[in-house]
Order: C-alpha cells, then sequence, then structure tokens
C-alpha cells in the first residue's frame, strides 16, 4: 500500500513538473506573430483549424497561446511563427543546447534541448525538444518537432 501512494505521490509530481515547465516556457516572453497547438482534437476555444490525419492544427494569436494551451491540457505539439528573430536569441531564450544543426536550401534548421519542455524526442540517441527552422527573417520554433512545413 505505501508503495502504492509513493508511486501516485511521484506521478503526481512528474506531471506537475510538465504543466509547469510549459506554463513557464520563456517562448511566450518574446513577440510571436501566431501559434499552432497540435492536438488530437479541436481546442474549445475560436481558433483557425487544420485537419491532418488524427491531427488537428488549431492556431491562435501568442497573446492567448498560454490560456489557450492550459484549457486544452494535452497536445501533441507547439509551434511559434515569428518575423524578424534570430536562431541565436531563441537558443539563449530558451536556454537551449544545440544537439544539431543543418542548412537544406535557404533554410537553416536547428535541433536543440531546453528545460523549459517536458516532451522530447530521440535523435541520433539524443533527447531533442525544440527544433528552429529559420528562412529569409521568417522563424518557426516547435516543441518538441515542427510538424508543418517550413
Amino acid at each position: 500500500m505505501k508503495k502504492l501512494v509513493v508511486f501516485i505521490l511521484l506521478l503526481c509530481c512528474l506531471a506537475a513538473t510538465f504543466a509547469l515547465k510549459n506554463e513557464m516556457n520563456p517562448i511566450f516572453a518574446l513577440d510571436a506573430q501566431k501559434v499552432c497547438i497540435v492536438a488530437d482534437k479541436t481546442c474549445n476555444f475560436q481558433t483557425e483549424t487544420v485537419q491532418c490525419g488524427d491531427l488537428i492544427f488549431n492556431f491562435c494569436p501568442a497573446s492567448v497561446a498560454r490560456e489557450n494551451i492550459s484549457k486544452l491540457g494535452n497536445f501533441e505539439a507547439i509551434q511559434v511563427y515569428f518575423l524578424d528573430i534570430s536562431v541565436d536569441e531563441i537558443l539563449k531564450t530558451m536556454h537551449a543546447n544545440v544537439i544539431s544543426k543543418e542548412s537544406v536550401g535557404e533554410i537553416e534548421i536547428v535541433n536543440a534541448y531546453t528545460p523549459y519542455f517536458g516532451k522530447s524526442v530521440q535523435m541520433s540517441g539524443k533527447k531533442v525538444n525544440l527544433q528552429i527552422a529559420a528562412k529569409s527573417g521568417e522563424v518557426i520554433v516547435g516543441f518538441p518537432m515542427i510538424l508543418t512545413g517550413y
């Protein structure tokens, strides 16, 4: 019985840590154009939605993104869209460790790990939870990855 109580308390702490990391994400302090919350359902708030297979892309103004994320609860990914911001500024703001960098044509792609987002994917045996794609002053930041085109 004691082991079950300890296990439940541990799960609650992990869930609270995940929620806290997402709530305190400093990406929302930057001047974003819009945010896309990727989920398996339509959000209960007014958004522009696009469905692709089992996923629904819920686009909203950056000013209401935190509130919408907390209302939705469970989601697959978050994408934040910027104009005229540098990749280095995003990496610094997010206290991110760069895992890899590459260029595909004119697009600069950076995969990194930040302590501010709980979900991650494995790339070459390393955790990645932040992907940045930049081209001609437009920047998309994806947590844990960008799920739309660049």
